[in-house]
């Protein structure tokens, strides 16, 4: 196998691995609305500062809808 093959056999595998663990849009939308409810971000530190940019992402994701 040459290494043109290797290469797109991992990227294959890569991107195969990668959508299957995705989160489907419908539940990532819900999580965002419920940590913006409870005013939280993802991960172990949380802070007022954290919070506030899931705030923002999630206002900019409704308004690329």
């Amino acid at each position: 196998m040459n290494s043109t093959n290797t290469i797109n056999t991992t990227v294959t595998s890569l991107i195969t691995n990668a959508i299957s663990a995705a989160m489907p849009y419908t539940e990532y939308r819900e999580q965002m609305r419920n940590l913006v409810a409870n005013n939280k971000s993802t991960g172990e530190i949380q802070s007022d500062a954290l919070a506030n940019y899931t705030m923002l992402n999630d206002k900019r994701s409704e308004a690329v809808r």
